[in-house]
């Protein structure tokens, strides 16, 4: 069995709510490749027979760092969401990206999440954008972890409307 991309199809579930008289309330429909990188997530959410959402994700490494990207479509194909994770080699680091203005595009300013290693002192360093629907930064918070655990500093920033820093 092949799903609409393609692939071979492993497996292929769907599970059916019916109402009392035996018609259908809603059903959610999943098909996950072979090799479990790619997934569709389909779901009847009122019983009229057309799916109101899809989900697609899909796994993709090269070399040792890991890249997911999951969109969710409404039924005329417009983009409800797309986020991206980027698990680095070292399986710590690690950036999320949100498709605020849901163009289907990740620009630099859809960046929520990132964590990085520093590589002489293995210090780790965790950082959360709070951002508006356009991008524009509303706020920061930053946490450092020393490598060993016992050491952490946090800061928080907020922006003004025009980008720079709330005194």
């Amino acid at each position: 069995d092949k799903n609409h991309r393609g692939y071979i199809a492993i497996n292929t579930s769907t599970d059916v709510t019916t109402n009392q008289d035996g018609s259908l309330r809603n059903s959610v429909t999943t098909i996950q490749s072979e090799d479990t990188y790619d997934i569709t997530i389909s779901a009847n959410e009122d019983g009229e027979g057309d799916d109101e959402w899809t989900s697609h994700s899909v796994t993709k490494f090269v070399g040792d760092e890991r890249t997911e990207v999951t969109t969710v479509t409404n039924a005329d194909l417009s983009i409800r969401s797309k986020e991206k994770t980027v698990l680095g080699a070292d399986k710590v680091s690690q950036e999320r990206w949100v498709d605020l203005n849901q163009d289907g595009v990740f620009q630099a300013t859809d960046k929520v999440y990132e964590v990085t290693v520093d590589s002489v002192t293995g210090d780790r360093t965790e950082t959360a954008f709070t951002r508006s629907a356009d991008g524009a930064l509303i706020s920061r918070t930053q946490t450092v972890t020393s490598d060993d655990g016992l050491t952490i500093n946090t800061t928080a920033s907020i922006y003004n409307e025009d980008g720079s820093l709330h005194t």
